[in-house]
């Protein structure tokens, strides 16, 4: 083999071994980002939620509630439970009520008229301007109210919140149980967070009185 002919097999062999590298190292990178991505929840769903049972009041329940957050529950005539984070900047409180007349039969009207109430701001102190974002009964016995918060009185220590509100009835049901839920505007977690939780809202299911008839 000439001289000529022995450096150019040289140099054709360095340029594939180096092609060969370049494209490992592409493919190596490529395979760490895409099984990083599919391993990894996406910033929307970093809420984990975990099912269980609750009886804190006259109605017992399964609910899906934040996995991590701290939890307190209180009986008797305020009875809730509540999950709040450790830095208290979130939480989430389900409890039961009226919302008026203690009748089954009333459920739905009590409800549509505590959710106009949300609606108009009257719920709020200090005084709030409201904007309706969902104002409604999605199915019999759920109805949502969402809403955002202004302050009147920029002054007054109104909060600009996102509020979400969760009512649960039925004709079977020993009171209504509500879901609350608010947050502050521009908080970036604030959307991802009102949606799992509205989701986790509307699927708390009855399981029957919380004490058995004696």
């Amino acid at each position: 083999m000439s001289l000529r002919g022995g450096i150019g097999v040289l140099a054709l062999i360095a340029v594939l071994a180096s092609g060969f590298a370049c494209k490992k190292k592409s493919d190596e990178g490529g395979a760490t980002a895409g099984s990083g991505g599919g391993s990894a929840e996406p910033a929307s769903a970093g809420l984990a939620l975990a099912e269980k049972e609750l009886a804190f009041g006259q109605v017992k329940l399964k609910a899906s509630v934040p996995a991590d957050w701290e939890e307190k529950i209180e009986t008797g005539r305020f009875a809730s439970a509540r999950y709040q984070t450790p830095d208290f900047r979130y939480r989430l409180e389900i409890k039961e009520t009226c919302c008026g007349m203690c009748e089954p039969e009333k459920w739905a009207e009590n409800v549509k008229a505590e959710a106009a109430q949300y609606a108009s701001g009257e719920m709020f102190q200090p005084p709030v301007k409201v904007t309706v974002q969902e104002n409604a009964e999605v199915e019999p016995g759920k109805w949502v109210f969402v809403g955002r918060t202004e302050p009147v009185d920029p002054a007054s220590g109104a909060l600009s919140q996102t509020i979400l509100h969760v009512w649960r009835y039925g004709a079977d049901w020993e009171q209504i149980v509500t879901c609350d839920f608010s947050v502050e505007r521009d908080d970036p977690k604030g959307p991802a967070l009102l949606d799992a939780l509205r989701k986790a809202c509307l699927s708390l299911e009855r399981l029957g009185p919380a004490q058995p008839a004696t």
